[in-house]
């Protein structure tokens, strides 16, 4: 007897957009997070650096622009899970999230050369959430009760 439809997939129908969503929010999470956390890392031993130092408007606008790229980076990557599972406050948050950062990249292309990196990653996660919105539309798959020890097993 032939394997039907479903048995020869790899990834079951409908996954693959929730991997896919997934994998780009990861990617986009993780270089914001990566390059927003060296940027931060990069300004305050600049600070730290200097002979007498200063808290000024500069290092404070330069430290702010990190935060502005690692917490929603961070963000995008506490969705990835959920965006794998098909739940829906998971995508919504990873939207958002994104919006964030391709607004902040978008503004700091101009002065900034990782930005343009940055927000072309962005961008595709950006594109990769709305072409795949689909797949959060329903109410997400429930996780089967095999999978989840109770509390007397462990």
């Amino acid at each position: 007897m032939a394997p039907g439809p479903d048995e020869t997939e790899i990834i079951p129908r409908g996954r693959a957009g929730r991997i896919l969503a997934a994998a780009a929010s990861a990617v986009c999470g993780g270089a914001n997070v990566g390059l927003g956390g060296a940027h931060v890392h990069g300004v305050v031993m600049q600070a730290l650096d200097a002979a007498t130092f200063t808290y000024d408007f500069r290092l404070a606008s330069l430290l702010l622009i990190g935060a502005w790229l690692v917490v929603p980076g961070a963000f995008c990557l506490w969705r990835v899970v959920g965006l794998a599972r098909g739940r829906r406050p998971a995508w919504s948050g990873a939207l958002r999230a994104t919006l964030v950062l391709v607004g902040v990249n978008g503004l700091l292309v101009p002065v900034q050369g990782f930005a343009v990196l940055l927000g072309a990653i962005s961008a595709a996660n950006l594109v990769a959430l709305i072409l795949l919105r689909r797949h959060y539309r329903q109410p997400a798959e429930p996780i089967p009760p095999e999978s989840v020890p109770l509390a007397a097993e462990t």
